[in-house]
């Protein structure tokens, strides 16, 4: 993905991580999934995960944008959880390089 694509749609990004923000927040959801945690014992973490991600055709592969979500415990409170990628700049033979760096996938 291109930095001008890249830069385009971070603005959304945020929106829709602000309304995700907002539900994943909620009494009742959080309530929902400290049963739920509590409900698959110990030793486990139950995990909703919400993903808003870009598929390269020509690459054959997902690009995630935003990767937000949920992970509890028994006995604790329910915790956020967050995934996302940002871009990173690399001086290389050609001259500087843009790279979108994801959990340790690199993508140009």
């Amino acid at each position: 993905m291109d930095p001008e694509t890249f830069n385009a749609i971070q603005p959304l990004l945020d929106k829709i991580a602000e309304l995700v923000e907002k539900q994943l927040d909620s009494e009742e959801l959080r309530r929902l999934f400290a049963e739920l945690g509590n409900l698959v014992g110990k030793r486990r973490i139950a995990s909703m995960n919400i993903v808003v991600d870009v598929f390269d055709e020509d690459r054959e592969c997902s690009l995630p944008m935003l990767t937000t979500g949920l992970s509890a415990f028994p006995g604790k409170e329910p915790s956020r959880t967050w995934g996302d990628s940002s871009p990173q700049r690399y001086v290389v033979e050609d001259g500087i390089k843009a790279l979108l760096i994801y959990n340790s996938a690199v993508f140009q």
